[in-house]
């Protein structure tokens, strides 16, 4: 009775070390380091394979461990502000004289100890005359300029001339030229004048 009690007992214990050695062969042949032969002439080290356990450490820490993101660079845009085309300097015209301006010329005339002094206005472009004379006559300057360089004037100067107590109306008739360009009205006049009967002639000036 006890030797076929004893053959199954052996027969298990046996295959527990069959298992055992087997287990303890495949751990051992698993673990184990290939070493590479080392040519004298290389100068590189010999390489460890990596074990399963390393793989398996990797792959532990990978699963948890996110790859950090490498930054993707941005374009950068640089904005540029369009310059408004500037405007063109605004040149002020020069101030001129009107076109039709209005002239005076003035000046005297003088004879026999005597002074007359003559102002004459009109348009520059030509129209009416007017002014005064004074001095031994006083009286209104009236005529026309009919305009031009050189342009003619013509008219009359109604006065009242003075001798003492006494007064003497008389009527002047004058022509003339207008010179622009020399602001210069030479007159030629004719009439009756306190101690003077005939013609003569005087110049105006104007600015």
């Amino acid at each position: 009775m006890q030797e076929k009690g004893f053959a199954p007992i052996f027969l298990i214990f046996a295959g527990l070390l069959l298992i055992a050695g087997y287990t303890i062969g495949s751990f051992t042949a698993t673990h184990s380091i290939t070493v590479t032969k080392i040519n004298p002439d290389q100068t590189s080290q010999p390489t460890a394979s990596p074990t399963p356990t390393a793989r398996l450490e990797n792959s532990f820490f990978s699963f948890f461990t996110k790859p950090t993101p490498t930054p993707t660079p941005q374009a950068q845009t640089t904005s540029q502000t369009e310059k408004s085309p500037q405007s063109p300097a605004t040149t002020l015209p020069t101030a001129t004289p009107a076109l039709n301006s209005i002239i005076t010329a003035s000046g005297g005339y003088s004879y026999a100890g005597q002074n007359l002094t003559y102002s004459f206005t009109f348009p520059r472009n030509g129209g009416d005359v007017t002014g005064y004379v004074t001095g031994i006559c006083t009286g209104s300057v009236n005529g026309k300029y009919y305009g031009g360089e050189g342009g003619n004037v013509s008219g009359q100067i109604p006065a009242t001339c003075s001798v003492g107590f006494m007064k003497q109306s008389t009527l002047i008739n004058y022509t003339g030229k207008v010179y622009l360009n020399e602001k210069r009205v030479d007159i030629n006049w004719t009439g009756n004048i306190p101690f003077y009967s005939g013609s003569n002639s005087f110049s105006l000036y104007f600015q």
